[in-house]
């Protein structure tokens, strides 16, 4: 009985190792995704700053508000 009992003490700290592992596992990949958005985010972000400048450079000086709005973005993006 005795034997029996260790032996699934033993299985089971097994088992809970491997979970450990895979939550570790799991938390580094999910660090790393949460990167990756980061900095997909900030490229987006750069990205819709330099297609609204090049809208404004194809439709002109028309339109004050969107130079403004550009402005802002160009700023936000570089920060």
């Amino acid at each position: 009985m005795d034997t029996s009992l260790a032996h699934e003490n033993a299985r089971l700290r097994a088992l809970l190792q491997t979970q450990q592992d895979t939550i570790r596992q799991m938390a580094e990949y999910s660090r790393l995704l949460s990167q990756r958005v980061a900095v997909y985010a900030s490229e987006i972000k750069r990205l819709k700053a330099l297609v609204a400048k090049l809208q404004c450079m194809q439709f002109g000086k028309s339109s004050e508000k969107l130079r403004a709005k550009t402005e802002r973005q160009i700023q936000e993006a570089q920060e």
